[in-house]
């Protein structure tokens, strides 16, 4: 098995970061700017679809 170098402290295997982001946003969520939101929002409510409240 590889070793880290110095100041490294673990290797990753392909994908493996993107299986940790995905199961720490599964459990927090996904952070997004205002604008976005907001433009979210009001999509939803052009179609009619009820934002639940945060």
């Amino acid at each position: 098995s590889a070793r880290p170098l110095p100041g490294v402290n673990r290797i990753y295997a392909p994908g493996e970061i993107e299986q940790e982001t995905r199961a720490t946003r599964l459990v927090e969520g996904i952070d997004l700017p205002q604008p976005v939101w907001e433009s979210i929002c009001e999509v939803a409510a052009e179609m009619g679809v009820e934002i639940p409240t945060l």
